[in-house]
């Protein structure tokens, strides 16, 4: 903006030379013939004194030709420079798009990665489980033959033991009878009986064994098994906390790269004239500058949702006694003040300008004319009514807060040079004097009742981070106030880095007093509290006059 400028005035200043030398060769051409005249009557010492005043104007004409000409160069040097300087930027941004591209696709080869190797434990887990389930199925059929076979060994057990039981009484009897030989086979058919017996007792045994055996090893697997799930439910974890992460590392790229692309959208240039108008807004890699960019309605929500019942303002009234207000009622003052700037009329891209001392409606209406899509400007009230009617007629203000009688008063008298302007709001004291489209801050917030909050969110959810949002005006003392484009990401990135870096301190609370038209009242009283929940103390109009201290003291 500054080379524009300069631009302009080189050339400003070139054309006024040229009409300057132009004059001069004039003048110099008809000194030439008056010289000749006076020399041809024979007037040589008139003649000499005119020719001195020819060479001295002769002498000044180069001298402004050379100015020129350095000028000039001047100039064409700061073009090269801004136009290299544009370049450049324009060509790393390009590289930082190429950079978040690949980030992109490595974060996707990643995941397919990811998901490749949770496939293939997947399906070696499934085959463990199919082999330790065949085992413990072949286990149980071991143990169940095991337990049939002993069953049947211990009933022919039983059945061997009653027949050598009742071997012995046989074989008595048959003595005493005389059998001899009958006795004699009888006892060799007992004594291999007993034989089958023993050995059917060891095989008996050997069975036990193998049983106990059987069982032993089927707790192994069963142990095993349970390791082997254990193992695996542990690797299907990590798995999915890989492909989580990369899931969202992926969304992090893409959320910043949508972001990069929305607030960008249409954005060529770093600096622009025209507060309708769009600028590109450049990102580091990590640190502070590579936050995503948000809105003043967002960067205020957040902390309407954190800390509710902090408080958020507060100010003196008529006796002396402190009276605050909640970051919940603030938020609803807000959207009434921006439901009822929209019921007068308010568009996007025109201006609210406002006039008084700092105060909670000075504060509310500002950020509420952001809230319904329009610019917050604020005037000096040293101003007098021609500045006031130039800054409000070049932010074509179609409304004007104004705090009392005497700057209402201000305003009435240039009302029919602003030819934007479609209502004045007073929001001290009552109207001495009817006027047109003029309202009282209680009649002013009774006239967004019928609007619902809906209206208001639908042109939130509308607005950009590299939007125009703030017009604050130099104080003009080297000629018409000039007035300053601020962003939403001006002011909210601004103040994160800010409390990032330096801190707000313990307290969490600050006095307001320096006048919240000018730049530093704006960003420091209205911005640096907001995302800590911080609590913002008006002073009296007399801080300047001694006291402030005591306010300060107070709080």
């Amino acid at each position: 903006m500054n080379i524009n400028y300069n631009i302009q005035h080189l050339q400003s200043v070139s054309n006024d030379e040229k009409k300057f030398c132009l004059k001069c060769e004039e003048l110099l051409k008809a000194k030439r013939d008056e010289e000749v005249s006076h020399a041809e009557q024979g007037q040589g010492q008139e003649f000499v004194k005119k020719s001195g005043a020819r060479e001295k104007l002769s002498q000044k004409y180069e001298a402004v030709k050379v100015e020129r000409n350095k000028l000039e160069a001047h100039a064409n040097l700061k073009k090269q420079e801004f136009e290299s300087e544009k370049q450049k930027l324009s060509q790393e941004c390009e590289e930082l798009k190429v950079k978040l591209s690949e980030a992109v696709s490595h974060a996707n080869l990643m995941k397919q990665e990811f998901e490749s190797e949770r496939q293939k434990l997947s399906q070696e887990c499934e085959e463990l489980k199919a082999k330790l389930n065949e085992a413990v199925s072949h286990a149980d059929v071991t143990k169940q033959g095991f337990e049939e076979q002993s069953s049947a060994m211990e009933k022919l057990s039983l059945k061997c033991e009653e027949l050598l039981k009742a071997k012995p009484d046989e074989e008595v009897s048959h003595a005493e009878q005389g059998q001899g030989q009958e006795f004699v086979k009888k006892s060799g058919a007992r004594e291999k009986l007993s034989r089958n017996y023993e050995a059917l007792k060891v095989k008996h045994n050997k069975l036990e064994e193998e049983v106990s055996h059987a069982n032993l090893k089927k707790l192994e697997f069963e142990s095993e098994k349970q390791k082997l799930l254990q193992e695996c439910e542990e690797l299907k974890a990590k798995l999915n906390e890989a492909v989580s992460h990369a899931d969202v590392t992926k969304q992090g790229f893409e959320e910043q790269s949508s972001a990069m692309e929305k607030v960008n959208l249409g954005a060529k240039r770093l600096h622009c004239c025209d507060p309708s108008g769009i600028v590109d807004i450049t990102f580091e890699k990590s640190g502070i500058a590579s936050r995503e960019p948000i809105t003043i309605p967002e960067f205020y929500m957040k902390t309407f949702t954190n800390t509710p019942n902090e408080k958020a303002l507060c100010w003196k009234d008529n006796d002396g006694q402190w009276q605050s207000i909640t970051y919940t009622e603030y938020k609803k003052l807000i959207y009434k003040v921006a439901k009822s700037f929209h019921k007068l009329g308010l568009e996007p891209y025109h201006a609210v300008g406002i006039l008084g001392f700092n105060s909670v409606e000075w504060f509310a209406s500002s950020i509420g004319a952001v809230f319904a899509g329009g610019l917050s400007t604020g005037i000096h009230t040293t101003n007098s009514p021609e500045v006031c009617q130039y800054i409000l007629k070049d932010c074509k203000a179609h409304i004007v807060v104004v705090e009392n009688t005497k700057l209402l008063d201000t305003i009435i008298k240039i009302r029919d040079r602003l030819p934007h302007l479609k209502a004045i709001v007073q929001y001290k004291g009552e109207l001495h004097q009817d006027h047109p489209n003029t309202y009282t801050w209680t009649k002013f917030l009774e006239l967004g009742k019928d609007t619902e909050d809906s209206v208001i969110d639908d042109i939130i959810n509308k607005q950009q981070p590299n939007q125009c949002a703030v017009v604050l005006y130099t104080s003009g003392t080297t000629g018409n106030p000039k007035g300053v484009m601020l962003s939403h990401d001006n002011f909210t990135w601004s103040a994160m880095a800010f409390l990032e870096t330096i801190g707000f301190g313990t307290a969490k609370s600050t006095v307001s007093y320096l006048p919240s038209s000018h730049m530093i009242g704006t960003f420091a009283d209205m911005f640096l509290p907001v995302p800590v929940g911080g609590t913002v103390y008006f002073a009296t109009p007399s801080a300047i006059e001694g006291s402030l201290i005591s306010t300060m003291q107070e709080v």
